[in-house]
């Protein structure tokens, strides 16, 4: 499966990357190294790309899966590293949650706009110093729009947005029987079946036509000529 490799190829990129920045600091024990600048910058991009993907793309479990590893082990180096003490992980969720509930319920992007605070909040909140967070986050952030941009026009057929666009075509094999045009009506009188206020039915040639007239009431009985033909639309007006 391509989709499959693709989450797999990410994967490796994550695990080659954090393994060698291990190698390097192992001596500092435990989970710490993943709170080194380089190495949280990865993971902040395995989870924006992974989590990007899997909302975006139906089917895009692997990524899914990427996403939630990439930023559990994100928020591990931060408390590991002494960095936070566990608020980055609850404003984490909280603007997970907003989020959705802003593609859920109309707030005219209020809660959009505080989800995302939150998850800037609980980013920074997992360095050490603020300048090192600011530069991290957003390179981590733009290199994932790139990666995501790329996948998602290969993928495009299988994207979130094809819900809301009409693919169905209107056409005569898909069974659809366009209405018939009424421009040989132009020109032929008729009587008026109903009075027009402005609009009625009048018989034409033993054919009875739903027709408006241009604005003026003509009576029932009355004799009309079809001035004008728009679409489906029939205008009369009466014969003096």
């Amino acid at each position: 499966m391509r989709i499959a490799a693709a989450g797999s190829a990410l994967f490796g990129l994550l695990a080659t990357a954090t393994a060698s920045a291990a190698g390097a600091a192992g001596a500092e024990g435990g989970a710490v190294w993943l709170a080194d600048p380089y190495v949280a910058a990865l993971l902040l991009f395995a989870g924006f790309t992974g989590t990007m993907l899997a909302l975006l793309l139906s089917g895009f479990a692997a990524p899914g899966l990427i996403g939630i590893i990439g930023f559990g082990l994100f928020f591990l180096g931060g408390h590991q590293a002494g960095y936070s003490e566990g608020m980055d992980v609850f404003f984490f969720v909280l603007g997970i949650v907003l989020l959705v509930l802003e593609l859920l319920v109309p707030s005219f992007g209020i809660l959009g706009i505080l989800g995302a605070a939150a998850l800037v909040r609980a980013i920074l909140f997992s360095f050490e110093d603020m300048a090192t967070a600011t530069i991290a986050m957003l390179s981590a952030f733009a290199a994932a729009i790139i990666v995501v941009t790329l996948i998602a026009r290969r993928f495009k057929e299988r994207g979130i947005w094809n819900r809301f666009v009409l693919r169905e075509r209107l056409t005569s094999e898909e069974g659809f029987v366009p209405s018939a045009s009424k421009s040989s009506l132009l020109g032929q009188q008729g009587v008026t079946v109903t009075a027009l206020r402005p609009a009625g039915i009048v018989d034409i040639g033993g054919e009875r036509i739903d027709v408006v007239t241009a604005g003026e009431f003509i009576a029932q009985h009355a004799r009309v000529v079809v001035s004008r033909v728009e679409g489906t639309r029939v205008i009369v007006k009466e014969i003096h």
